[in-house]
């Protein structure tokens, strides 16, 4: 900043260059120079921004004028805002055309010291997965609309073509696809921590389940959930995960088994990919046990899931994929076989809990029904790993999981 002494106006002209609106707010640099004139007597008289201003940083002023925490998203229009800060700062001459509103979504992210694209498609086997196509800094990321446009060297790199583009220097470090959580259990009520104790003294799974706990005891819970319970409650475990670096992931049901609960899951799993930056990819898993309604009569309960569920759930659209607990004394594989091929009929895809407690051959069973995924497991045979290495089904390997608590 400087300032000129204008002694035949009987005025102070003070210029100052704000590099960085995060740092510095335009409205704390105006009101620091109005509390300055004011020790001499003087008031402001007029002000004005010389050349482009990020739209982001005068909402971030007009909040301040206005009281608020922030100002939400099309609250003002450009003209509406222009005209508020013109008032606050008492601006001359300010022209809409002046604000810079960058594209949402397009980003120039150079100086990067490694750059991992995971590039070539879908990976599977030791050899395929340790290549992760990186290439080596300096690189640049060009990001437009949302959409990758240029991935590679910085020398090679295009010039930036969109003027509301947002320019990061990555100072050399790595960038990195965000994280995929393939298996998640997001959308359920209360929780079961007294189970802790029960495994810590030994108790298994299978007998936790049989005396109420396990899924039967969060069924009840999430049952009783509203929309926004349950929505404000996976909203958190959501907020979590996109800190550690999480960008997408894959969000079941299974915790109704029963019509409304079901639909009310899937419902908030749909609310939040519309309103969450992590993306999610939906999963119907009514055929997580065997609910209180058909105790001892899997057969049935599986009838009613191809008979209501799957034409349900396909008619509002609220699942890619269909899920079930294949394992012994809850669903073995014969209604394993007839879900999963009802689902593939009614064009979803498919994937399975399988061999987590006991080895029945589980994941022989998805690679046979082409599944994309065999999940769990931990009790999995050797006839069953050959037969997911010869397929193209992932296995989701959840090794820790039973040892801790098992949901």
């Amino acid at each position: 900043g400087m300032g000129v002494d204008l002694t035949e106006r009987h005025q102070s002209q003070v210029s100052m260059n704000l590099t960085d609106y995060t740092k510095t707010a335009i409205y704390r640099a105006h009101e620091m120079v109005r509390m300055e004139a004011q020790r001499y007597g003087a008031k402001i008289v007029g002000a004005e921004i010389i050349g482009l201003v990020p739209k982001e940083a005068l909402e971030q002023s007009l909040a301040y004028y206005l009281k608020k925490e922030e100002i939400a998203e099309g609250e003002y229009t450009l003209e509406q805002l222009a005209e508020e800060m013109t008032k606050y700062l008492q601006l001359e001459g300010f022209s809409v055309e002046q604000i810079l509103e960058y594209k949402k979504g397009s980003l120039y992210l150079y100086n990067i010291g490694q750059l991992v694209t995971m590039a070539g498609g879908p990976r599977k086997g030791a050899s395929a997965m340790g290549d992760l196509a990186m290439i080596e800094g300096p690189a640049v990321l060009v990001i437009e609309d949302g959409i990758v446009t240029y991935a590679g060297k910085q020398s090679d790199a295009p010039c930036p073509k969109e003027q509301g583009m947002e320019f990061v220097d990555a100072q050399g470090q790595c960038v990195l696809p965000g994280f995929i959580d393939s298996h998640t259990h997001l959308i359920f009520g209360g929780y079961r921590e007294d189970e802790f104790q029960w495994r810590l003294a030994g108790e298994s799974y299978m007998s936790i389940m049989e005396r109420g706990g396990g899924i039967a005891s969060t069924t009840k819970a999430t049952r009783a959930a509203s929309f926004e319970e349950l929505s404000e409650h996976a909203k958190k475990h959501l907020d979590a995960m996109l800190r550690m670096g999480v960008t997408t992931a894959e969000a079941k049901s299974g915790y109704g088994m029963d019509r409304d609960t079901e639909i009310r899951q899937l419902e908030v799993i749909r609310h939040l990919d519309e309103t969450h930056p992590i993306s999610l990819y939906p999963t119907y898993m009514g055929a997580h046990d065997t609910p209180i309604e058909y105790k001892g009569r899997p057969h049935d309960y599986i009838d009613f899931i191809i008979r209501e569920m799957l034409p349900l759930v396909k008619e509002k659209n609220l699942a890619e994929c269909v899920d079930i607990f294949t394992e012994k004394n809850v669903f073995e594989h014969e209604d394993t076989r007839r879900l999963l091929n009802a689902a593939k009929e009614l064009g979803f895809k498919v994937k399975m809990h399988a061999d987590e407690i006991v080895p029945i051959g589980g994941a022989e069973l998805a690679a046979e029904l082409g599944c994309l995924s065999a999940d769990h497991l931990l009790k999995i045979s050797d006839e069953g790993i050959k037969a997911l290495a010869a397929s193209e089904t992932v296995a989701t390997c959840l090794a820790k999981l039973s040892e801790i608590f098992c949901i």
